[in-house]
């Protein structure tokens, strides 16, 4: 069958996170993940993450009046409590 997007593929995907305060290690689960085997970093849709509950924020800390550690992050439930939540911050390297 031939792939009319040439190298990019429609795969599951799972991405290891390492929290580099605490060393644990989330998996982030995501079906239909874009594959563009060239890039070297993944690309995470906004939409796919607000859809399945995930909180996605975007705001650059430079601009914010009051930092937080669920600015510029992925922020999720707990899988093992709900009520609690988790932080996933973005970095850039």
């Amino acid at each position: 069958m031939t792939n009319p997007l040439g190298c990019i593929f429609i795969r599951p995907l799972v991405v290891a996170y390492t929290d580099l305060m605490t060393g644990r290690t989330l998996h982030l689960v995501t079906n239909q993940a874009i594959h563009i085997p060239y890039l070297d970093h993944h690309l995470l849709c906004p939409m796919q993450c607000h859809v399945n509950d995930m909180t996605v924020d975007k705001a650059l800390k430079f601009l914010a009046p009051k930092l937080t550690d669920q600015m510029h992050a992925l922020t999720l439930a707990a899988h093992e409590n709900p009520s609690q939540t988790i932080s996933l911050p973005c970095m850039i390297r």
